[in-house]
């Protein structure tokens, strides 16, 4: 393993790498995981509200012969837990210095709106019978819902990291209401980091290892070339929330899950990886000390193309433009994929027209896979996503991807 950083030879460090000499020898899934997180959240809204919630969470998991999973250790204790000892009564979880939540000034805007920041800073240590690592995971996010009319119900929910200088234009509540959802089958334009979200929940959740091996997902029966060859890539170093370690110990590397319309890499965690009588991708994550490792995501997106975008949009008689796609949701078996779309508005003649109300649609991963036609050149990741939600585990994620036009995107309401 890699030495550890000047900041995590600490009293945990020594304690974990006491304790992980006891561990079993040779067998690969035993291991000590301990983190220490700390969580906030605060809303505020045009009407002077605002909320400040904050969690913090320090325990430990220790795998092997016996599992156990204890919250606030004391460090000297782990050796005695790993021999068999009972932990000690729960203590208060020490104190750590409060998040620093960093606003940004913007022009004053009429309509209604609330906010959300949500940030987190997550130290972890991992002991295995080879050493110690040490790694941090942080994020911050915001998201903002806005009235587009004073006195309407539509709203448009908005996300970015704070420290993105892309921030996006308000809509001005003097304009015309919001169109209604598009009718039937369309074209649709995903925006630059707008595909990614496409990405993440039909090919990235097809090729998690532990999903691969229960049964053969929809992408595995694909065996023609797409309209327009992708590479589908995951970077788990990169992006928001990115780690050098996973919950295991691995070192985490960049697998290619699509190689130019071929199915390609399976993200593993140990367990996948010794079915499969290989080496793991570092893609082991847990939600929590308390939740079980499985394969997970962390930036995933497409690699960017050749064509122009001006040209893949102004190339678009009638369409839709999608700007953001949230709460989605796939069967990596039979490849369908729901999406909530709260950014996008009709495209008429290769120009941008009236904004529509949210809505929700349904791509099809084998319709995606044949009718994409055009990969731009002009890659973007959208850092802000959120979590991905599975098993019940919440987990930060990334996305990216170019510019992309799909021929066949299906409304469901």
């Amino acid at each position: 393993m890699s030495p550890d950083p000047p900041d995590s030879i600490d009293a945990e460090s020594v304690a974990i790498a006491e304790a992980a000499t006891l561990l079993p020898r040779g067998d690969q899934r035993a291991h000590i995981f301990l983190e220490a997180r700390v969580d906030a959240r605060l809303d505020l809204d045009s009407e002077g509200g605002r909320n400040y919630v904050e969690t913090r969470t320090r325990g430990v998991a220790i795998a092997g012969p016996r599992s156990l999973h204890v919250t606030d250790p004391d460090p000297r204790e782990l050796p005695a837990l790993v021999r068999g000892a009972e932990p000690s009564p729960r203590r208060d979880v020490s104190r750590h210095p409060p998040l620093s939540l960093r606003t940004r000034e913007r022009p004053a805007w009429r309509g209604r709106w609330s906010a959300r920041i949500v940030q987190f800073d997550q130290k972890i240590w991992v002991g295995r019978e080879e050493g110690v690592v040490f790694d941090r995971r942080r994020s911050c996010r915001l998201s903002v819902r806005v009235g587009t009319q004073p006195e309407a119900r539509d709203e448009l929910e908005l996300a970015l990291d704070p420290d993105d200088p892309r921030w996006p234009t308000l809509p001005d509540p003097q304009e015309r209401p919001l169109a209604s959802p598009p009718r039937g089958p369309f074209v649709g334009v995903f925006a630059p980091g707008a595909a990614g979200v496409m990405a993440h929940e039909l090919f990235g959740h097809a090729r998690e290892g532990d999903v691969a091996l229960r049964r053969e997902t929809w992408i595995a029966s694909v065996d023609t070339t797409p309209g327009v060859p992708l590479t589908v890539i995951d970077a788990p170093a990169r992006g928001r929330a990115g780690w050098r370690f996973d919950d295991e110990g691995t070192p985490s590397r960049s697998v290619v899950l699509i190689d130019q319309g071929s199915p390609a890499g399976l993200l593993l965690d140990r367990a996948c990886a010794s079915a499969l009588r290989t080496e793991s991708t570092g893609h082991g994550r847990r939600s929590s000390y308390m939740d079980p490792i499985r394969p997970r995501m962390g930036c995933t997106y497409i690699e960017q193309g050749h064509d122009d975008p001006d040209e893949v949009l102004s190339g678009t008689r009638d369409g839709v433009y999608l700007r953001r796609l949230s709460a989605g949701h796939t069967d990596p078996v039979t490849g369908r994929a729901t999406f909530v779309v709260t950014d996008a508005a009709r495209i008429v003649n290769g120009s941008i027209d009236q904004t529509f109300a949210p809505f929700v649609i349904m791509l099809d991963g084998r319709d995606v896979w044949h009718s994409i036609d055009a990969v731009a050149r002009d890659l973007r990741f959208d850092s802000s996503v959120g979590s991905c939600i599975r098993d019940g585990q919440p987990l930060a994620v990334s996305v990216g991807g170019p510019t992309i036009r799909i021929g066949l995107v299906k409304v469901l309401a």
